[in-house]
């Protein structure tokens, strides 16, 4: 993100649209302390931008979806009902960025949202969960204390292994989304407010549940998915101006998890870059910006000289691609 920020000023971007979360509001984890870092960053530059916190996407809603097709019981902590979000569909906040593109605010904005409401908890997120998939609504109810005391045992270890560590904050942020909301925050009242959190989008958590049951729609899983973003020139004899980025598709995972799209920059032919759903999700629902995927793989082969593919040979050659393809979803 800071590699493309400098791009961005250099290149005197009219508008820097970024994805965050609305959970820096209460900023307890090292992730969310980093993504408030980058929010100041941005804020201080002479790019407009608008910083985008949205709540709980579908497609981390649905790790009990194998669990209660079983005829499990649905996992709660503590009464389920001490926490709620207004979730939204990675089609809808696609939209929603899209929507705030051509629109540069005159200094940084920062817009929280969410999906349609009313404001769900986990009692009612397990109640629709079971209703669709045909099971009756059973409980079984755990203390988020639990993760404390299992980070308390295991800290010892933190001190002489990464791995260990890296356990210990998976712990704490499993302590937070079991404990705090995904809505807006009041200051004045100190507590979350649905009312004041923004809703966009008609993609409701109950259709979502009813794709999955169906098979309509697939059930997101994290990591694995392989696909070859391709740019070639157009006559076929000139070889060795094509270029093949093998990307890794990480399904069901927050934008937090991996790195951005257009933040790996250099590399050699072939080089495995990571990224998100919603980069993906944008391109996919508007073709149109095919001039902007351009200027992004611009930045992922000429920001640095190793790439091998010089900025000005890009530039020469940028007219005469024709060819944006994505193999493992066939896009155009």
């Amino acid at each position: 993100n800071r590699k493309l920020l400098k791009y961005a000023e250099r290149a005197t971007v009219r508008h820097f649209v970024l994805l965050s979360a609305i959970c820096v509001q209460m900023p307890r984890l090292a992730f969310q302390r980093e993504k408030l870092k980058f929010e100041a960053l941005l804020a201080e530059s002479s790019v407009p931008a608008t910083i985008i916190r949205a709540t709980a996407f579908f497609r981390s809603l649905v790790g009990q979806v194998e669990r209660v097709r079983a005829g499990k019981p649905f996992l709660l902590f503590s009464s389920g009902n001490t926490t709620a979000c207004k979730p939204i569909s990675d089609r809808d906040l696609a939209r929603f960025m899209v929507s705030k593109l051509a629109s540069p605010p005159s200094s940084t904005a920062v817009l929280p949202i969410g999906g349609p409401g009313p404001a769900l908890t986990p009692q009612d997120q397990g109640r629709l969960l079971c209703e669709t998939l045909g099971q009756p609504f059973r409980t079984t109810s755990l203390p988020p204390e639990m993760f404390d005391w299992i980070r308390w045992l295991i800290s010892p270890l933190a001190l002489v292994s990464q791995r260990i560590r890296d356990r210990v904050e998976f712990l704490r942020i499993a302590k937070f989304y079991a404990t705090e909301s995904m809505l807006c925050w009041d200051a004045d009242a100190e507590r979350y407010d649905a009312e004041a959190t923004p809703e966009f989008g008609d993609d409701t958590l109950q259709a979502f549940y009813a794709g999955l049951a169906s098979g309509e729609i697939a059930l997101p899983r994290a990591g694995g998915a392989q696909f070859v973003l391709r740019a070639r020139s157009a006559s076929s004899r000139q070889q060795h101006h094509r270029r093949d980025i093998r990307f890794t598709y990480f399904h069901g995972m927050d934008g937090c998890c991996v790195p951005s799209l257009c933040r790996a920059v250099g590399g050699g032919h072939g080089e495995q870059r990571f990224v998100g759903a919603c980069d993906f999700d944008i391109l996919k629902a508007h073709p149109f910006l095919r001039e902007w995927v351009l200027a992004l793989v611009e930045t992922l082969l000429c920001a640095e000289e190793q790439s091998g593919f010089k900025r000005d040979c890009f530039r020469r050659k940028r007219a005469q691609i024709v060819c944006f393809s994505f193999s493992e979803q066939g896009w155009p």
